[in-house]
């Protein structure tokens, strides 16, 4: 269930099944049951079919990018956020993402190279474990 906040952003917790070990391989078999494991997008909607919150991510942010917005994704996990990177390079998004192994001065140059008014990055992942 998502929450909403004041100022009317809505956050969701990532509970992706790919998050578990061994899942991805029993989706795709899975998958291949009823889609053609061929098509370029095989892997790419795999993923995406195997959560809800990806089929929701999947809608929203083509939407947030046509309305020239950036994207911020907070999670505790960083499994999640890799989950969430491997989504962001097949949709070929530009991103920055902050966790524990990225040291100060690399987070700086992460902020920096998101936050310009003329930056091409789109979403910023970040953990909230990252101190």
């Amino acid at each position: 269930m998502p929450t909403r906040i004041k100022d009317g952003s809505v956050i969701y917790n990532c509970t992706c099944t790919y998050y578990w070990t061994g899942a991805e391989e029993k989706i795709l078999g899975e998958f291949k049951e009823t889609f053609n494991p061929t098509a370029p997008d095989f892997h790419l909607q795999a993923m995406i079919q195997s959560a809800g919150k990806l089929v929701l991510i999947d809608k929203l942010l083509p939407k947030m990018k046509a309305g020239g917005h950036k994207v911020l994704i907070f999670s505790q996990m960083v499994r999640c956020l890799d989950i969430l990177e491997d989504y962001l390079i097949h949709k070929r998004y530009l991103y920055e993402r902050i966790d524990g192994r990225v040291r100060g001065n690399l987070r700086q140059a992460a902020i920096d190279r998101f936050s310009k008014p003329d930056s091409d990055r789109f979403v910023f992942l970040l953990c909230t474990r990252a101190g």
